[in-house]
This record gives structure tokens, sequence and C-alpha cells, in this order.
């Protein structure tokens, strides 16, 4: 089925794509040719039973989101499975981790931290796995995007505050 392109006015345009079906597959907001949208997700995917399959927030064709996740993958049950925080079109949150994955349960099964698009986290690891019983599995560390052994960033996070006295 063609896709359904409306405009919206001011340079705004939504396409609209479809499943064979006729159900709704997709649907995208543009600015001038790029994915925008200032009062909610830009693109919205749905699995063919209606449900939604993810939202993903964009300004100027990156994505960005300042008061909560970027993207947003759901199962079909309409339970979350993974959030990403987004600032210009790169992972980020400064108070949290900027990926998080949920098992179907609802238990987290891993988060990642990341400042602007590098892994990095200078109070723990920057990548914990964790068993769907909430037991924490592996773990990396990494600071501006290096990964490191646990040792090595305890000693750098150990020279850093030394450094700050």
């Amino acid at each position: 089925m063609e896709p359904q392109i409306v405009d919206l006015g001011s340079g705004y345009t939504k396409q609209v794509n479809y499943y064979e079906s006729g159900k709704v597959q997709r649907e995208t907001y543009y600015l001038n040719g790029k994915s925008h949208r200032e009062d909610g997700p830009a693109v919205i995917r749905y699995y063919e039973s209606g449900e939604i399959e993810s939202e993903a927030y964009y300004l100027n064709g990156e994505r960005h989101r300042e008061d909560g996740p970027a993207v947003i993958w759901y199962y079909e049950s309409g339970k979350v499975q993974r959030e990403r925080w987004c600032l210009n079109g790169k992972s980020h949150r400064e108070d949290g981790p900027a990926e998080i994955w949920y098992y179907e349960s609802g238990e987290i099964e891993s988060e990642a931290y990341y400042l602007n698009g590098k892994s990095h986290r200078e109070d723990g690891p920057a990548e914990i796995y964790y068993y769907e019983s909430g037991k924490v599995g592996d773990q990396s560390w990494y600071l501006d995007d290096k990964l490191l052994t646990k040792d090595e960033f305890e000693q750098k996070m150990v020279v850093k505050k030394l450094n700050l006295i």
C-alpha cells in the first residue's frame, strides 16, 4: 500500500506507511524534509496488531529529547522493552543510564551510561547486565569511551580524586 503524505502547513508534513493489510505501520512527522516534532514523537512505529512498537523523538533530523528517553521500544504486550536518552543525536544522560533494556517481566536486563555519545561513567561500571532475577551479571568500566579493567578504573578515580584535593 502506498504511503500517504499529509501537508500540515508551514513546512510540516506527516507520512503514514501501511502494512499490506491496510493497518498503519509507521507515522513520521517532518519539517522541511527532516524528522521533526516538538509536541510528541516524530516517528511512531506500530506492530500489525496496532500496538505501538516504538516512539522516537526528533528535532531537526536528530534524536533529541530533554525530559525523557528520545526512543522507547515496546514489546507487543505494551510493556517497555528498551529506552534510549539522546541529545542532539547522541546517546546522553547525566543523571542515570542513557540506555536501559528490560525483560518482558519488567525487570532490568541491562544499563549503559553515555555522555555525549561516549560510554562513560565515573561512579561505577558504564555497562551492567542483569539476570532476570535481578542479580548483577557482567559489568564493564568505561571512561571517555575507553574500556578499562575494574582495577584501572579504580586507579584513575583515585588519581582524579587526589588531583581535586
